[in-house]
């Protein structure tokens, strides 16, 4: 055999160790590396309430027609002759600067007007407000008329509405609603 051949079978002398420099390097790239996963975390859990908040406020749909229907089938008014007329009242119209305000939790389980809301029994405490609804009647050419047979109307959903901030029950802060989330459904009330 030569020489180049038996040089490549023999065991080599020199162990090979990590330099400080490599180790503070390498401890570098994994605190990098944490750091970014951690606030990649961050982002997701808010990105993921946002669509959660999202996904109940297109549920509340159903809870904002049930209080609508609630509202229309209260007890006529003398000299109001139909529900919807009675209703129409209650509901400004597109562009007006009033709008029926109604009130949701987060969970979004039921919509209630904001001036029931204050009732103590069946309301909502003020630190559970979280979606603001404006309710106004929809402009030409669903506004509604006189025995047209349906109210059109469009909710503006505005969330969060209230930011709790105490443990009280009215200890809440509201929200910049120009910063808010917002979502429009769009109704037609039938007698």
């Amino acid at each position: 055999m030569d020489r180049a051949s038996i040089s490549e079978f023999a065991p080599s002398r020199a162990r090979r160790a990590f330099t400080l420099i490599e180790v503070v390097v390498a401890l570098g790239l994994l605190a990098g590396t944490v750091v970014t996963l951690l606030a990649l975390r961050g982002s997701n859990t808010r990105a993921a309430a946002d669509v959660a908040d999202h996904y109940r406020a297109a549920q509340l749909a159903d809870a904002i027609d049930l209080e609508l229907r609630r509202l229309r089938d209260r007890p006529l008014a003398e000299g109001q002759r139909d529900k919807l007329e009675a209703l129409s009242v209650l509901i400004p119209p597109d562009g007006s600067d009033r709008a029926l305000r109604l009130v949701a939790p987060r969970e979004g389980s039921r919509a209630i007007r904001e001036s029931d809301a204050d009732d103590p029994v069946t309301g909502l405490p003020v630190r559970d407000r979280y979606y603001l609804i404006t309710v106004r009647q929809q402009a030409a050419p669903l506004a509604y008329t006189a025995g047209a047979g349906y109210l059109a109307v469009a909710a503006t959903l505005q969330w969060p509405f209230q930011i709790p901030a105490g443990p009280g029950e009215a200890d809440a802060a509201t929200a910049d609603l120009t910063q808010a989330s917002v979502l429009v459904l769009n109704f037609a009330l039938t007698p």
